[in-house]
């Protein structure tokens, strides 16, 4: 399984429903020296004897006919520069599409526009599944041409229908903020909503890396964490941290969080370490020690965290979607993403804030396409799940 070229991040997820996950891996030249050569992601098919089979060519519609690496034009996978993918059922039609995040250079624009692959499933006369490439005619807001670097995936407006957060240089704008508009398509809204942050300082511009969603106060929002870090080095870049507010709009809570570190900021997983019901910060930077960030917060809200394990489905649920419902509240949508921020992984058990103080009704959809639903009485607990 292995292949050729700088590897920038893996990503897990079931696409054909088997119950065994399947691999994404992100390939993609570095910054320095300066992009000269293009190399191939891969997408690898899980057989469910330890092995894994290569099927980029015969799944995946190619962004680069003049590649050469598949021998039919019309398909082959992405080539450019990429950084880092998630899967996620982002059409809510049961099966795992996949949303891949590109650094952006002007002499090859096609290659480095993001692409979403929406999955078509199995095409019976192929015996391959097959992938629409969403972008392939220029695409809406999620086709960005941008310094794409990391992707996050939370629900920021509460419609329980799976938003996409992307980092970015100022250069090209600032974080992107896409929301899920539930007919298969993106709006782009990411200044609108208060996170677009394109300049640190009045001189320096920000760049941005791996990120994530977390309901870090327990208010019932998912807030944003944000790693930023220039590329030499030079000047400093302060994380961010955006406070939601439920209506896809966010404060700037970067410098009273305490988690800013000026440092080159890259990855950064998302926690609860300690099981205190806060989710934590851990933080990656280039030159530097890695930062566990515990988080502090006062929070006066109560949480639910929720430990899955797949039966039919693969064993941690990847692909799965989430709803908890407090009784007299509204309802709160989490998804099982396995593999996102930037290289990094994030705590296996999906997290929920400001659920109330009574009961709780659960609804799974697991990967496999079995629905379940479970009955809670008491927060501020851990909640174990096995599919039926």
């Amino acid at each position: 399984m292995g292949t050729q070229g700088n590897g920038a991040s893996a990503s897990w997820g079931d696409y054909d429903g088997d119950g065994y996950l399947d691999l994404y891996a992100v390939t993609g030249d570095m910054h320095d020296p300066p992009i000269t050569y293009y190399q191939q992601d891969h997408l690898f098919r899980n057989e469910g004897d330890g092995t894994f089979t290569d099927v980029t060519c015969q799944s995946l519609p190619t962004n680069d006919q003049g590649s050469g690496f598949c021998p039919d034009p019309a398909f082959g996978g992405s080539t450019g520069s990429g950084f880092e993918a998630v899967w996620i059922d982002y059409d809510g039609d049961g099966d795992q599409d996949l949303y891949l995040a590109q650094d952006y250079y002007f002499a090859l624009a096609h290659k480095d526009m993001n692409r979403l692959y929406r999955n078509d499933g199995l095409d019976q006369s192929t015996g391959h599944w097959k992938f629409t490439d969403v972008c392939a005619g220029g695409g809406g807001a999620e086709c960005l041409k941008i310094n794409s670097m990391g992707v996050a995936v939370g629900d920021v407006d509460g419609d329980q229908w799976p938003d996409i957060a992307v980092s970015n240089s100022g250069y090209k704008g600032g974080n992107v903020l896409l929301r899920n508009d539930q007919d298969g398509t993106f709006t782009e809204m990411g200044a609108t909503a208060g996170i677009a942050r394109p300049d640190q300082t009045a001189t320096v511009l920000a760049v941005t890396w791996g990120l994530g969603f977390a309901d870090f106060d327990l208010d019932g929002f998912e807030d944003l964490y944000v790693a930023a870090g220039s590329l030499a080095g030079a000047a400093t870049q302060p994380n961010q941290l955006f406070a939601g507010t439920g209506d896809a709009s966010f404060f700037d809570l970067s410098a009273p969080s305490g988690a800013t570190d000026p440092g080159a900021g890259r990855g950064v997983s998302l926690a609860d370490y300690d099981r205190d019901g806060l989710v934590d910060l851990y933080l990656v930077d280039v030159n530097g020690s890695p930062i566990l960030y515990r988080n502090v917060t006062a929070a006066s809200g109560t949480w639910v965290e929720v430990k899955l394990t797949g039966r039919a489905s693969n064993r941690d649920g990847c692909g799965a979607r989430v709803v908890i419902t407090p009784d007299g509240q509204s309802s709160q949508a989490r998804w099982m993403v396995c593999g996102s921020s930037l290289g990094a992984g994030n705590d296996p058990l999906l997290h929920f804030g400001g659920v109330g103080s009574g009961g709780f009704r659960l609804d799974v959809v697991w990967p496999s396409g079995v629905h379940q639903a479970l009955r809670g009485t008491a927060v501020d607990r851990l909640v174990k799940v096995k599919e039926p």
